[in-house]
């Protein structure tokens, strides 16, 4: 079997294992995160984009799929925090990128984990006057929200630390 080494993309080659990783991206975010798989896709993209920076149209060409299905991906994922929406200068487009693991995007996801904990805590009272078992699952959900919030501040910290170094930023 004669398998091609590159496929033509819009105005671009990419080549087979760019079209398969971005694949795999869809398939693992899908699987592991909940996102629809073209989320995943245009995330596997973005990570692997030249120029960083893309618009939709590109996306799109790219991916072959619907414009209206990139738009929405996008507003997901970006919501999210996955991906960043920029201007260029001289450009009437909107692009985007992926967002930098920094340390406004950990902070957030800090603060996420406290609004989780706070909500467990809220239902701690619902289930207060339930059977033990009953209180089980959202107790474990608290624990871990609760762990997760003291704990994560300080892996944040040492990521930032390790990132420094590695990209000598």
């Amino acid at each position: 079997m004669n398998k091609k080494h590159s496929i033509q993309s819009s105005s671009k080659l990419i080549s087979i294992e760019e079209v398969e990783f971005i694949e795999k991206c869809g398939v693992i975010y899908e699987k592991k995160i909940g996102l629809p798989r073209i989320a995943g896709k245009i995330i596997g993209f973005l990570l692997i984009s030249d120029p960083l920076e893309q618009n939709l149209s590109e996306i799109q060409k790219t991916l072959k799929v619907s414009k209206a299905s990139v738009s929405n991906m996008m507003r997901i994922i970006e919501k999210v925090g996955f991906i960043e929406k920029i201007t260029l200068p001289g450009e009437r487009t909107a692009f985007y990128r992926m967002a930098s693991l920094n340390e406004e995007f950990l902070r957030s996801s800090v603060d996420d984990n406290r609004e989780f904990r706070k909500l467990m805590e809220v239902g701690l009272k619902v289930v207060k006057k339930k059977q033990s078992h009953l209180q089980l699952r959202i107790k474990e959900w608290h624990s871990f929200y609760k762990f997760a919030e003291e704990k994560f501040p300080s892996l944040f910290r040492q990521w930032l630390k390790k990132r420094k170094a590695s990209l000598k930023i």
